[in-house]
């Protein structure tokens, strides 16, 4: 498992918003299918998920639970994975070596691997490390606006 930092910031799961209803509405369908609810492996993995999402669990906690969900889902299910996908990809934000924050890639259903490719990229572009896996990573929840009057 890469180590990755996890940087402050105000959190895309903060209180009771709606995009959290959404992905936990996401959540019950994959729950509700057929072949989810008839695989252990599947429905573990989504009920740890969704206990992560509830409990506000760490980007890094998140992006490695959804990462464990969709392998052991395979192919079943494709829109509610599609879909708490593409939500993910769109709330995460990570850096390499302290430069520009950008979205993460979870297509490949694997979080070392996302962070790794990350890591060479950083890498080619820097001198000052030996190898990729030196190059340090930080991860967050994309800051999200505060509406004026509201905590």
């Amino acid at each position: 498992m890469i180590a990755v930092i996890e940087e402050p910031s105000v959190c895309a799961l903060a209180g009771e918003s709606a995009l959290l209803v959404a992905q936990e509405a996401q959540m019950q369908a994959l729950l509700a299918h057929p072949e989810v609810a008839a695989d252990a492996a599947c429905c573990d993995a989504a009920f740890d998920l969704l206990a992560l999402l509830r409990g506000h669990g760490s980007v890094a906690e998140v992006s490695r639970g959804f990462c464990v969900l969709r392998q052991a889902c395979g192919e079943r299910c494709y829109l509610p994975l599609y879909r708490m996908r593409r939500w993910l990809e769109r709330t995460i934000e990570v850096r390499a070596a302290g430069g520009a924050w950008e979205a993460i890639s979870l297509q490949d259903a694997d979080f070392d691997r996302a962070i790794r490719r990350l890591q060479a990229r950083a890498w080619e572009m820097d001198l000052a490390f030996a190898a990729p896996g030196e190059v340090p990573v930080a991860i967050r929840w994309r800051p999200v606006a505060v509406e004026a009057g509201r905590p």
